[in-house]
């Protein structure tokens, strides 16, 4: 089956903001999955973004139950691992699960900023992975970007969040109006991710400090 275009949406059910993949192909119709990433909404080619909300606003009802679900089975599964593992863990274990979080979050990290860069056609001098006290990412004015490397134990798309707000800042060394419309341009959805890292973010040291 041939995919035409790709992109993420934002929908409202219940009062509830839902970002979903959506995937435009030659398919006959609409149809909808829900999988531990979120909502996936795959339609024709011709159907209209308004056809594909009135389709899930009918859907309202098994959409949200189904989500509710899936992130029940996630937080049980994280709560097991944690439990599980926080017993048989030696101190060299413990080390070597640290080495290998932080050689996956630089591996990912650089990839997403290369990624980044290029498109706001900007350099950058080093990227630095550290355990930063207070900050997920910060950019130096020496155009230094260092990262927080519990970021790989959160959704991808938060961690390219803060890589996106970081490497914008290779342009826009403040929080201004031009700052954060460089950051929607390349990221329309944002504030999902960055209030998600709000609410959650506490979450990833105490979910890595369960499992040490």
């Amino acid at each position: 089956m041939r995919k035409y275009s790709e992109s993420t949406e934002v929908i409202t059910l219940a009062g509830k903001k839902i970002p979903y993949r959506f995937i435009r192909s030659d398919r006959q119709s609409i149809a909808i999955e829900i999988g531990e990433k979120g909502l996936t909404v795959k339609a024709p080619k011709y159907a209209s973004l308004s056809d594909v909300h009135h389709f899930l606003f009918l859907k309202k009802r098994w959409i949200l139950a189904h989500l509710n679900a899936m992130q029940e089975r996630i937080e049980k599964r994280e709560s097991e691992l944690a439990e599980t593992a926080s017993y048989h863990l030696s101190d060299t274990q413990k080390l070597s699960l640290e080495k290998r979080y932080r050689e996956l979050a630089r591996n990912y990290i650089e990839q997403r900023v290369q990624h980044y860069t290029q498109l706001l056609n900007v350099s950058y001098q080093n990227i630095t992975i550290r355990e930063q006290k207070t900050r997920w990412g910060s950019c130096s004015s020496k155009g230094t970007l260092s990262f927080h490397w519990k970021l790989i134990l959160a959704p991808p798309k938060v961690l390219d969040y803060v890589v996106v707000h970081e490497t914008c800042h290779l342009l826009h060394m403040n929080h201004s109006q031009d700052f954060w419309a460089t950051v929607e341009a390349l990221m329309p959805d944002y504030k999902i991710h960055r209030i998600w890292l709000k609410k959650n973010g506490t979450r990833l040291s105490q979910t890595y400090e369960a499992i040490k």
